[in-house]
């Protein structure tokens, strides 16, 4: 890893997807114009669809909305993630929920599939289940670049700490969780899950978080956050809609790491049996 300077965009997305598409571009550049090398998307940026709402427009990897995001990636001169969006999946019924990190020429370097599909009765009675409109990835993912090793994840992964674990396997030194975490999990849980996989993986975290009212009960809670080894936070973003920047010091990470070694040790299962 080497030092750089990263940044999280927060904002409220809709069912519109030239509206959020315009929007992403406008906090992206205010992003890159103060000197954001790595600039994160939420989850669902292109497109928040609600029960009873049009669906969310279904396209392939290298479709038109990561075309028009890697041109923008290409303009601006900066690697994108870009958060999470729908991937067609073999099941026509279904689609993938795709983040991706693009160059900034333009290249789509990795791509991962939401693994861990979000099942929650909230506060207020309103019941969310993803999988019955989205299908599970199955891979873990790291994306090496000159920046970094990037660790993909997205939203409900956060609760899954073997995930992390297994990033941190593969190298990862920057962990990245785009998300649209709800007002009542995320004042719950959000700042606590965030800094602990920071804190127990000993890596930089990028959390985009969506914010806002998306229309009828569904609220995200915001607070996008950049988090350090440490598990200190770098940057938050608190209004309903900007940016948080921060630079990542290669030096932090090298220091936590040699301070502490959290590296997990072999498992060697043992059966206990009563005796006859």
């Amino acid at each position: 890893m080497r030092t750089f300077v990263a940044a999280v965009v927060q904002f409220r997305a809709s069912g519109e997807i030239e509206r959020n598409l315009d929007k992403a571009t406008r906090l992206l550049r205010a992003a890159r114009a103060e000197g954001a090398e790595f600039i994160a998307l939420p989850e669902n940026y292109a497109h928040f669809s609600l029960p009873g709402s049009k669906p969310a427009p279904i396209d392939s990897l290298r479709g038109a909305i990561t075309s028009r995001m890697a041109d923008l990636a290409g303009e601006l001169g900066c690697y994108l993630l870009l958060g999470g969006q729908p991937e067609r999946a073999p099941e026509e019924t279904r689609y993938y929920n795709t983040s991706l990190v693009v160059s900034p020429g333009g290249q789509i370097l990795g791509h991962y599939r939401k693994r861990h599909m979000f099942e929650a009765r909230l506060p207020d009675g309103t019941t969310l289940n993803e999988a019955t409109t989205m299908l599970a990835g199955s891979e873990i993912v790291t994306v090496p670049t000159p920046l970094a090793v990037f660790g993909l994840s997205i939203c409900f992964d956060l609760r899954f700490p073997e995930h992390f674990r297994a990033l941190g396997a593969q190298g990862a030194e920057v962990l990245t969780a785009p998300s649209a975490f709800t007002r009542a999990t995320g004042s719950a849980h959000w700042h606590i899950l965030c800094r602990a996989r920071a804190i127990e993986n000993q890596c930089f975290l990028l959390a985009p978080n969506q914010a806002g009212r998306h229309g009828g009960k569904r609220e995200s809670y915001g607070h996008s956050l950049i988090v350090d080894p440490w598990g200190e936070i770098l940057a938050e973003v608190r209004r309903e809609e900007g940016i948080a920047v921060a630079r990542l010091e290669a030096r932090k990470l090298a220091e936590v790491r040699q301070r502490m070694a959290v590296r997990p040790l072999p498992i060697k299962p043992r059966i206990y049996k009563e005796e006859p």
